[in-house]
């Protein structure tokens, strides 16, 4: 019985992160990407980059 406070406070942060978000954007945005670049020693230590092409940069 102790442990159903527990359980119930497990199931109310589970089921809060699974919610899906969605970022409407007005604009067709197209990027320009990078895959697998290394960031670190190990060879699972990479990423993926996106970089918003027609950007102005700011000066």
């Amino acid at each position: 019985m102790k442990k159903l406070p527990f359980l119930f406070l497990f199931l109310i942060l589970f089921l809060s992160g699974c919610k899906e978000k969605t970022l409407n954007l007005k604009n067709n945005i197209s990027f320009d990407f990078q895959n697998d670049i290394s960031y670190g020693k190990h060879s699972e230590e990479k990423l993926d980059l996106y970089i918003p092409k027609n950007v102005k940069q700011n000066q």
